[in-house]
């Protein structure tokens, strides 16, 4: 797959992260610290899906100097179906939401498609590692809040 089309699907995981974090944030009502955490980390999904599409950009000026990589799609599909199954259910306890997006946060499609990206494409290292540091920014504060609410 070339750089610019897998930089497309790095940008809709990002987008899916997002909307999912918003909807997590919107239908927990009964736990004002977890809404606002999700209402942030859809803020921050957002913010790389932004950092995302400058990439995009610049690979779309000098395509040929980047090189193919290979993808795990059937990884990412399930990360992808994950994310929209879950988006869709009306009601979702905190801690379910919290354990569901610190799996996210470490799974093995995002983690996958990060490192494929930057294995064969060292130009791009740097988004790759300001993505991959949010993402354990990400992973700390869930995985804070989920010890606090499941009492462990």
């Amino acid at each position: 797959m070339n750089l610019v089309k897998a930089l497309d699907v790095l940008e809709k995981v990002e987008t899916e992260l997002a909307s999912l974090y918003r909807h997590f944030s919107e239908v927990i009502t009964d736990d004002p610290e977890v809404s606002r955490l999700f209402a942030d980390l859809a803020l921050d999904e957002d913010s790389h899906r932004l950092s995302i599409r400058y990439q995009q950009r610049v690979v779309r000026l000098n395509a040929k100097v980047f090189n193919e990589i290979e993808l795990d799609a059937q990884a990412l599909s399930g990360l992808l179906g994950a994310v929209e199954r879950m988006r869709g259910s009306k009601a979702i306890t905190p801690l379910a939401a919290l354990k569901f997006a610190r799996e996210i946060e470490t799974s093995a499609g995002e983690h996958h498609l990060k490192n494929a990206l930057g294995s064969t494409n060292p130009e791009i290292a740097g988004l790759l590692r300001s993505l991959g540091n949010g993402d354990n920014q990400h992973l700390t504060k869930l995985t804070e809040l989920l010890r606090e609410r499941s009492g462990g």
